[in-house]
């Protein structure tokens, strides 16, 4: 991951969690939360995305292209009017 290119920043709703660490948008775009190893406790995390992101909007830093990644955007995601 280039972490020295400039993400492109989105707003997106949130659609669909599709794991621990991936989910998808209204859109139908495929979001990978940078950073997040599957060493916790997954269960935890899910049950964390669906609590505070499903359903609502957020602002995603996209990193790189789907291409790059087999259809899959890496992002860091801001929710809670991006506050959090």
């Amino acid at each position: 991951m280039n972490w020295q290119a400039s993400p492109e920043i989105v707003k997106a709703g949130v659609g669909e969690i599709l794991d621990y660490k991936t989910f998808r948008t209204d859109a139908g775009s495929i979001i990978m939360l940078c950073g997040v190893s599957g060493a916790g406790d997954r269960k935890a995390a899910f049950e964390f995305m669906k609590k505070n992101i499903l359903g609502k909007e957020t602002v995603i830093a996209v990193y790189g292209k789907s291409a790059d990644y087999a259809g899959v955007f890496f992002g860091v995601v801001f929710y809670d009017n991006a506050r959090k």
